[in-house]
């Protein structure tokens, strides 16, 4: 997933994430429908520059929700999804609009 990065400073977090995701998918088995929910969100948290705090929080929500339906123990999709809103912060090129403060 590193090759989404648009940033060298990027990397070390997507890596972490990729790292992360690919040791809790290891040996389970994925539908065509949940492998492309799955592969959707992950792109989004890494591409998406322009999401917000609720957004980020909905994606972290999908990617954990969508791990534990798999059979994903839901310490290890929390982590995952934890990581996943590091990236978001880390990606980001959205400031917090002056309605999100309140």
């Amino acid at each position: 997933m590193t090759k989404y990065a648009r940033k060298p400073e990027e990397v070390p977090s997507i890596t972490e994430l990729t790292r992360r995701t690919a040791t809790v998918v290891a040996g389970r088995t994925l539908n065509e429908q949940t492998a492309g929910r799955l592969a959707h969100s992950l792109w989004q948290t890494i591409w998406a520059r322009q999401v917000s705090e609720r957004q980020t929080e909905a994606l972290q929500n999908e990617i954990q929700s969508t791990l534990v339906s798999i059979g994903v123990v839901e310490e290890q999709a929390r982590q995952v999804a934890a990581q996943a809103g590091e990236v978001q912060k880390i990606v980001s090129a959205r400031p917090r609009r002056w309605y999100e403060l309140f």
